[in-house]
C-alpha cells in the first residue's frame, strides 16, 4: 500500500496541492478563520457597549435629565 501511495501517478496530485501542500493551505485557512472570529468578537463587544450607552442616554433624555441639545451632542459623540 505504501508503494501505491508514493508512485508516480499519485505524486502528481501532491505537486498540485492536493497532497501535503493541501494540508499547508488548509492550515492557513484555519488560522484565517480563527483570526476572523476573534476580530468579530472584539467588534461585537464594542458595538454592544455603544448600544448600551445610547439606551442610557435615551433614558436620561426621557426622564428630563438632558435637554434636546445635550442629547444630540452626546448622541453624535457616541456614534
Amino acid at each position: 500500500m505504501w508503494y501505491n501511495w508514493t508512485n508516480g501517478a499519485n505524486s502528481a496530485r501532491s505537486a498540485c496541492g492536493f497532497g501535503f501542500g493541501g494540508g499547508m493551505f488548509g492550515m492557513g485557512v484555519f488560522w484565517l478563520i480563527i483570526i476572523g472570529i476573534i476580530i468579530f468578537l472584539i467588534f461585537k463587544d464594542r458595538n454592544k457597549e455603544n448600544n448600551q450607552a445610547q439606551s442610557i442616554l435615551k433614558e436620561r433624555f426621557a426622564k428630563g435629565e438632558l435637554t434636546e441639545e445635550e442629547f444630540q451632542v452626546k448622541s453624535k459623540y457616541l456614534k
